[in-house]
Parts: C-alpha cells; sequence; structure tokens
C-alpha cells in the first residue's frame, strides 16, 4: 500500500505510540522493535491474567487510533501474543519469545479477537498444526491425496451436468482428514498452490482419460486459492497442463470464493479475465454466504453462481430466505449468469428450486461425493434426478 519510506515513517510513529503509552503506565516495561511490524513488550511485574488482559486491552486502544501519514488518514489493525510467566517460572527468556509468537500466530488461525494469551491448548494444537504441515508437505511430493467428484444434476433434463474435483487426505495414522482441517494449513503455509496445482494436474488428467474412453463428456469444477488471484503463474500452468494432457478449456470451470475475491479485488478480476481468454469458465463460490457486494459482478468475467448451501439448508422453515433465493436467480439471469445451488439435500429443497427455475443443483439429494471408480460406476449407470412435475 505504501513504499519503503512511508511504510518506515509509518512504523516509527507506531513506535513513538508505544513508547508514550509504556510511560504512562504504572509499570516496569520495557519496549522494542523486534523486527519488520513487529514489536516486543516486557511486563517485569505481571504476574495476573486478568491485570495482563487489561494491559493488553489498553495498549490496543491506544496504538488502533487513527495515524496521519501523507495527509492521509489511517487506521491499522494489531495483534498481540502473550505469554505469563507464574512467580516460580523456571522458563528461559527464549521460551518466552517462543511462547508469545504461538499465541499471536493463533489470532491470525483463529480470527476470534485481536490477542491470545499462550496456553497448553494452543501449544499443543499449535504442535499437532505444525506436525500436519509436514505430513501434507509429504502427502503433496507422494501424491498420497485423493480426489473425490461431486456429480452436479441438471435439473431440466435430470441427468448430469457437470463434477466438482473435492480433496480427500487418508493420513496414515490419523485416518481421514477433513479438507476444513488441512485447507488452512495449507493456506497459512503457502502450500496451498503446490495443493492446487496437484489437483488440477491430476483431475484434469483423470477427466481427460474418462473422455478418451468415450464416457461421455464431463465439464470438471475445481475450487481454487485466492492466492492464485495474487499470482501471475496460473494462466500460463493451465495453458502447460491442457497442451500436456489435450484437454479442452472449454471444459474447466474455476470457482472462487466470494469472501476471498473481495479480500483482493483489483488483481483478482484482472488474472479472471487472463483465464477466462483460454476458454475456462469462471464460477463464484459460496454465493450469499457473507457480505455480498453486488456492484463487482458486472467487472467479472464470471460464467456461474454458486448459491451457499447455508441458504439452501434454511430454505424450508424461512420464507426470506426463499424471497432471496427467488432475487438470487432473477439477479443471474438478467445477467445472463448460470446458477446452482449447492448443499440440496432434501426431496422439498429440490422441488422448490425446480419450482423456481432454478437449472442446477449439487447435493447428497443426487449425489455424496464419489471415488474415481465410483464415479465411473455412476456414470455408466445414467442416474437421473426426479423432481415434482
Amino acid at each position: 500500500m505504501f513504499g519503503n519510506f512511508l511504510g518506515d515513517q509509518l512504523l516509527v510513529q507506531v513506535a513513538q505510540r508505544l513508547q508514550e503509552w509504556s510511560h504512562e503506565q504504572q509499570e516496569a516495561l520495557d519496549v522494542a522493535r523486534i523486527d519488520g511490524s513487529l514489536f516486543g513488550l516486557i511486563l517485569h511485574q505481571c504476574h495476573d491474567r486478568q491485570h495482563l488482559e487489561n494491559i493488553i486491552e489498553s495498549l490496543l486502544k491506544n496504538v488502533q487510533q487513527v495515524y496521519t501519514l501523507a495527509d492521509q488518514c489511517i487506521t491499522l489493525q494489531f495483534k498481540v501474543g502473550a505469554y505469563l510467566c507464574e512467580y516460580e517460572c523456571s522458563i528461559h527468556g527464549d521460551t518466552w519469545i517462543d511462547h508469545a509468537r504461538i499465541a499471536l500466530q493463533w489470532c491470525d488461525r483463529t480470527k476470534e479477537k485481536p490477542y491470545h494469551i499462550y496456553n497448553e491448548i494452543i501449544g499443543q494444537q499449535t504442535l499437532e498444526w505444525c506436525r500436519l504441515k509436514l505430513d501434507l508437505t509429504s502427502a503433496i511430493e507422494e501424491s498420497a491425496l485423493e480426489i473425490y467428484y461431486q456429480p452436479i444434476a441438471n435439473l431440466i433434463t435430470g441427468r448430469l451436468a457437470g463434477i466438482e474435483a473435492l480433496l480427500r487426505w487418508h493420513h496414515p495414522h490419523l485416518g481421514c482428514i477433513l479438507p476444513s482441517k488441512f485447507i488452512p494449513i495449507a493456506e497459512e503455509s503457502n502450500l496451498v498452490l503446490d495443493l492446487d496445482y496437484w489437483t488440477l494436474r491430476k483431475a484434469i488428467q483423470q477427466v481427460q482419460n474418462w473422455q478418451s474412453s468415450h464416457i461421455m463428456p464431463l465439464r470438471l469444477s475445481i475450487n481454487l486459492s485466492p492466492k492464485h488471484l495474487q499470482q501471475n503463474q496460473l494462466p500460463e500452468q493451465l495453458k502447460q497442463i491442457f497442451e500436456e494432457t489435450g484437454f479442452n478449456p472449454h471444459s474447466l470451470i474455476v470457482e472462487i470464493t466470494e469472501t476471498d475475491l473481495l479480500e483482493s479485488f483489483g488483481n483478482a478480476a484482472s488474472m479472471l479475465h487472463q483465464i477466462k481468454a483460454q476458454g475456462v469458465q469462471i464460477a463464484l463460490d459460496d454465493f450469499g454466504k457473507g457480505y455480498s457486494s453486488l456492484s463487482y459482478l458486472r467487472f467479472l468475467p464470471l460464467d456461474i453462481l454458486k448459491v451457499d448451501r447455508t441458504l439452501i439448508y434454511d430454505l424450508e422453515k424461512d420464507d426470506q430466505v426463499q424471497s432471496i433465493l427467488k432475487a438470487i436467480l432473477r439477479l443471474a439471469q438478467s445477467l445472463n449468469i448460470k446458477i446452482i445451488a449447492e448443499g440440496v439435500e432434501t426431496q422439498d429443497q429440490l422441488n422448490f428450486l425446480h419450482s423456481q427455475g432454478y437449472q442446477m443443483i449439487q447435493g447428497y439429494v443426487y449425489s455424496h461425493p464419489l471415488s474415481s471408480l465410483e464415479l465411473e460406476r455412476f456414470l455408466h449407470q445414467g442416474h437421473s434426478l426426479k423432481v415434482a412435475a
């Protein structure tokens, strides 16, 4: 956001405010800049958790006030990780810093509040996180992950409209680890770029093999991390995979998540236009889950909106949700964008969506995610979906 000079000036202001705050406290404490935008504080006479929390809250209240830089008013977000040393603490000073860093990382991981104080639970779960990170790295390198495919149904024909690739990790000691657990690890540790590339190549090659065997034409959807939209490699990577496998780019749908898109909209829009130029379709996933800014829809090369499962879950018991789903459909139709309802699990949900004009659904009412062998049987059996007339 700022150049190096202005960034340094901002850090100087932060340091000055920390010094001023420390001088106002009735505490024996030291303040120092550790590295980059990381500052350290040592409270010499603090052995009570409530006392420590009061000091942290006072600190945050002070440093999060508005800064002025280059005639601009700037508000910064701060996070604090702390370690409380008991009266008879025998832990070395370096370990204090390590524990405070772990607590700081916990703020990033949980996003619950702006500060955390280290405890044994945080320490144990961080150790587990580090172990899983190492195991995930090995799993990617050794191709030990498995891709499942969830069918998407066309409500007009009742037949298969496409499949979405979904990762599964069968850990050799811990059993099945859900994506909700290992994907955040991959995101935070930057393994996600390698993970997505592995998934892209593996899934595209598998679908190409099926199509070469004349099973049937398949349209493949893959959800990619928002980190790809901040990089420049994805268009070239896709081009290379298409050339090596012979896969038709028009048969690929790249899904991006709505909440992640808003964090880096400018870069994301440019990257999506480059991907679209190759023939790849673009889907906006989890639409309606969080804050939906309708204005950005006109700047994105979208082909598909995927309505979040939370709306589908509530549609049978909430008339307002039904109205929202009707409005989303009208919006998509007016923009000439296709729409898929995710998480459809009951016949009543299916019948409502069909009655309103939804064209595609994804969910257990049609099929749960399938392994490659299970999907082959599914394709040969020609499953169809029944909806009320």
